[in-house]
Formats: structure tokens, sequence, C-alpha cells
């Protein structure tokens, strides 16, 4: 089976308005991707919020992740650390929000 990651950005160019048909539409879009999709989000305020709720109704997997983490994981990575940050956190739950 493949295991396919989707990263959410609430600031980034593919737009999806908070309303239950485009919500519907982007649930619909995972779904028909084939194999296991785990969704990544940054925990930004209450913005993330209704999405999050929505795709977890929808029986997906989803993590709200502190942005503080994620720019940490990029640092890391830059100094040539060589760690799977998001694979590491999906096992360290204590650090998922």
């Amino acid at each position: 089976m493949n295991r396919n990651a989707v990263g959410i950005d609430v600031s980034k160019p593919f737009e999806v308005r908070h309303t239950s048909s485009a919500i519907r539409f982007l649930i619909d879009r995972i779904k028909s991707i084939d194999g296991e999709s785990r969704i990544v989000m940054e925990h930004t305020g209450c913005y993330y919020e209704p999405l999050a709720h929505k795709l977890s109704q929808a029986t997906l997997f989803v993590s709200a992740i502190n942005p503080k983490l994620i720019i940490h994981a990029f640092v890391v990575s830059r100094k040539g650390i060589g760690i799977d940050f998001l694979d590491e956190m999906m096992y360290y739950k204590d650090l998922i929000i």
C-alpha cells in the first residue's frame, strides 16, 4: 500500500474556503489518492481547527504541529543532521498538539 503525505498550510496558493462544499471537495481529492494519506497541518491559532475537525470526521489521519517545531526541523535538516522529522514526530505524540 502506498503511504502519502499531505501538508496543509493555511497561507499557500491552493485555496480551500471554509465552506462545507469546498472542504468536501478537498476531502474527496485526498481520498482519491491511491493508498493511505496522512495530513500534517500547522497549529495556527484557531484557523486550522475547522478544517482539521472535518478531515478527522472523514476518517483521515490529521496531525496539527506547532510551527516552531517545523522551523526547528528545517534548521536541523539544513545543518545536515539527516533526520526525518515528521516521521519521528508521529512516534513521539507528546510533541504533536
